[in-house]
């Protein structure tokens, strides 16, 4: 994996610059929509695994998180399921 990641100063603006990930289960996952919808995609992975992460670390139950994480996952597959 490579690239940077830039925090922007207005407090929500993440700026990633030459990002490049190896990973097939990533790949797998935004394989299965449409070349126009994967940005989106991509972003409500991060931000549903930075959530879980962020609970976890709190020291919240992994089955919350987890049962959380299937909850959003079928909404979200359910918004691009054609």
């Amino acid at each position: 994996m490579k690239g940077t990641v830039s925090l922007e100063k207005d407090g929500k603006t993440v700026l990633i610059k030459d990002l490049s990930i190896q990973d097939e289960i990533l790949y797998q996952f935004l394989q299965e929509v449409e070349e126009d919808k994967r940005l989106d995609r991509l972003v409500s992975a991060v931000r549903i695994g930075a959530v879980g992460l962020r609970r976890i670390a709190v020291g919240e139950e992994v089955d919350f998180v987890e049962k959380g994480f299937n909850s959003l996952l079928s909404k979200f597959e359910k918004m691009f399921d054609p």
